[in-house]
């Protein structure tokens, strides 16, 4: 122990002052790169199987949700719970079902900051809720084609989510909007993207619209718009259960491959119509020439 400070100082050089996983201020470029450096140990020491040929796996909305949200409530331990109670024991990829429920995240972290990054880019308020309207006209049609017999019809008018838009619940609506929201990532998976019709295309880089996907898009955008929905249930605290909107219960909450091929149907229908809801809203699907 040292009774006089000097020899102490004496043996200084300098100070490194490390910085955390918060950002301080606008002036801070680095805060992202801090912390993904940091979300690599954590993730490594925790769920050293997600790394696989030295390559970690995210969703792009789960990654911009946790390395460009400002501000952590207690920092690095903060990231820390949020992935210790992020449900990635036995995955290779890091997605939005994955995340602890909503409730959880805003014991750490500021919930509707980092929530509106899972849900970047952000559509315009009018085409989102014209996208949404026209995704929910489609759901009900196919809802009425799968109700084959009286019985079935007669369920189908008491179903909660089968009504007029003005009488749908808001909750029902938000998961509706939701799903349009995601319609930007769909496109991104498939190397296309949204133009509305008075963009002037790039100079030089011929563009090729698609007025529908292939059977190999199609597929991968039915998948990916199931674990979308199990993403927005298991944030919303929903169980498996009977169909129950009240109790929060729905039978669907399993993966891709366990669907009957009845509800996969469904979820093919909600992709295979983007084209033309898009291009009803005035926007159109394009793709760069090979």
């Amino acid at each position: 122990m040292y009774t006089d400070e000097s020899p102490l100082l004496d043996s200084l050089h300098g100070i490194v002052n490390i910085l955390g996983p918060n950002s301080t201020g606008k002036e801070d470029k680095m805060f992202s790169i801090r912390r993904a450096m940091m979300l690599r140990q954590i993730i490594k020491r925790k769920y050293p199987h997600m790394e696989v040929n030295g390559i970690m796996s995210f969703d792009d909305a789960v990654l911009h949700a946790l390395l460009l949200t400002p501000k952590f409530k207690q920092g690095l331990s903060s990231i820390e719970k949020i992935i210790s109670t992020s449900r990635l024991s036995h995955r290779t990829k890091f997605d939005v079902s994955a995340l602890p429920p909503e409730e959880q995240i805003q014991l750490h972290v500021d919930g509707r900051i980092f929530m509106s990054f899972l849900r970047s880019p952000k559509l315009p308020p009018a085409l989102r809720e014209r996208l949404a309207h026209g995704l929910f006209e489609t759901y009900k049609k196919q809802r009425e084609l799968m109700a084959r017999t009286d019985t079935q019809r007669k369920e189908l008018e008491s179903d909660r989510s089968y009504c007029d838009w003005e009488d749908l619940s808001g909750e029902l609506k938000e998961s509706t909007r939701a799903q349009a929201d995601d319609i930007p990532r769909k496109l991104r998976a498939t190397g296309c993207f949204m133009l509305n019709d008075g963009a002037q295309e790039p100079r030089g880089e011929p563009l090729v619209q698609i007025k529908q996907f292939d059977e190999k898009d199609l597929l991968m955008l039915s998948e990916m718009e199931h674990e979308r929905f199990n993403a927005e249930r298991l944030q919303r605290q929903w169980r498996m259960g009977p169909r129950n909107g009240k109790q929060r219960t729905t039978p669907f909450l399993v993966p891709w491959r366990d669907l009957t091929q009845e509800w996969k149907d469904v979820d093919t229908v909600m992709v295979e119509c983007v084209p033309g809801i898009l291009e009803g809203a005035g926007w159109r699907i394009y793709r760069m020439q090979e």
